[in-house]
């Protein structure tokens, strides 16, 4: 059983089970989460509703928590207690992470409906226009608004910025 994949983690205040956790846990994990995501992301898209701030932009905000999870441990276990195993699955999973985190924040019908939502009256309380004004500017600065060349480079940037960055991180962490 993946502990990475349960709702609640069954320790004392539910801290993270790391000597329970496994490479291929965390592989199995983030490779569920991605498509658990796309699966979240689909059903905003395809919500037939207008969109609204809680059909849009709260789901949105809740999407990719097990992906999140699943990441957070694989880089906070590489950071502290690295291992060949864990170095390869991040060299593998960091291209993946970027296309995948790439294919959200530039998708045009998910921009579009965080566009829409953003010309409705603002929410009332000032929590809900804060979570909006970011949703709006995340994917204003992750290239949504580029057009297909410009979308098509900030990836190739993203996808060799992230290879870099984790270079540089094992890099470090060996010296």
């Amino acid at each position: 059983m993946n502990p990475l994949l349960q709702t609640h983690f069954h320790t004392p205040y539910e801290t993270i089970p790391f000597p329970d956790i496994t490479v291929e846990h965390l592989s199995e994990a983030i490779h569920q989460g991605m498509q658990m995501e796309d699966a979240e992301i689909r059903s905003i898209i395809d919500n037939p509703e207008s969109p609204t701030f809680d059909n849009t932009i709260v789901p949105l905000a809740e999407s990719g928590e097990v992906l999140g999870r699943a990441t957070t441990v694989l880089y906070n276990l590489l950071s502290a207690e690295t291992s060949d195993e864990l170095e390869a699955l991040a060299e593998e999973m960091t291209p993946k992470l970027t296309a995948h985190e790439s294919a959200i924040s530039m998708n045009p019908a998910l921009f579009q409906r965080v566009k829409v939502v953003a010309s409705l009256p603002q929410p009332d309380n000032a929590e809900d226009r804060m979570l909006l004004e970011k949703t709006l500017k995340g994917f204003l600065r992750a290239g949504a608004g580029l057009d297909d060349a410009g979308k098509q480079r900030l990836k190739e940037i993203k996808t060799e910025l992230g290879q870099l960055t984790l270079q540089f991180n094992q890099n470090n962490i060996k010296e």
